[in-house]
């Protein structure tokens, strides 16, 4: 909460944080006869320190040097990545606001699927790289039985589940 502190002989009013009763100026109190308002609706304006870092994100725009009250930073994430929320974070009371996720692609290679005895159903790629929540399939090499893993997999923040074929 801000006090502003009015002085009935002074056109000046003074802010002060509620913590210590600390001024925001350098002038300490000086009367009796000072009075504090109360204020619910008048709130100074809070300043944000830097943006926070997001894993695999980075700052696309709005980069300053002092963040005041509603300005805003534009996040992004690499190649293949996808954004889960924002992309903005906007200053409010001194804090920043919004959710911002990079969820990370999934890479599947020719040493992967030889280990399960299975190949990509509809490629002959060396290397799938499929973004989060995105689906693959697979199919069992020739000769082998389809195990008990669906050959339809689904990209989970980096992971895919590989289904295995039997002999």
């Amino acid at each position: 909460m801000i006090f502003l502190l009015v002085k009935p002989w002074s056109s000046s009013t003074h802010f002060y944080k509620d913590t210590h009763l600390l001024p925001l100026h350098p002038h300490p109190f000086t009367s009796a006869y000072e009075h504090f308002i109360f204020f619910s609706s008048l709130v100074a304006p809070g300043a944000c320190g830097k943006p926070p870092t997001i894993d695999d994100g980075i700052i696309l725009a709005g980069i300053k040097e002092h963040y005041a009250e509603n300005d805003q930073v534009t996040y992004g994430c690499p190649l293949y990545y996808t954004i889960e929320g924002g992309p903005y974070k906007t200053c409010i009371n001194g804090e920043w606001i919004g959710e911002i996720r990079c969820n990370k692609p999934c890479t599947v290679d020719r040493d992967a699927t030889n280990r399960h005895n299975i190949e990509f159903k509809y490629t002959r790629s060396d290397k799938i790289i499929t973004e989060h929540n995105d689906m693959i399939e697979f199919r069992c090499k020739r000769g082998r039985r389809i195990g008990p893993v669906s050959m339809r997999q689904r990209c989970v923040h980096g992971v895919v589940d590989l289904p295995t074929c039997s002999e």
